[in-house]
């Protein structure tokens, strides 16, 4: 019984090129994210009438 999920052949150590590509794509989106928190700008997804639902009862 492994005793780490990376010691598992299903899930591998990622090494090389394709983690660094990987790695540079994640913190690029993150500083996007960011970027819009600091602005304040809010991102609406989900157009269905009862999440919107949700949505709008969770805030009151």
């Amino acid at each position: 019984m492994p005793n780490s999920i990376c010691n598992f052949d299903l899930f591998p150590i990622k090494n090389g090129e394709l983690f660094e590509v990987k790695l540079k794509a994640a913190d690029k989106k993150s500083d996007h994210i960011i970027r819009h928190l600091q602005k304040g700008k809010v991102t609406k997804r989900g157009f269905n009438w009862f999440s919107n639902l949700i949505g709008i009862l969770a805030c009151c």
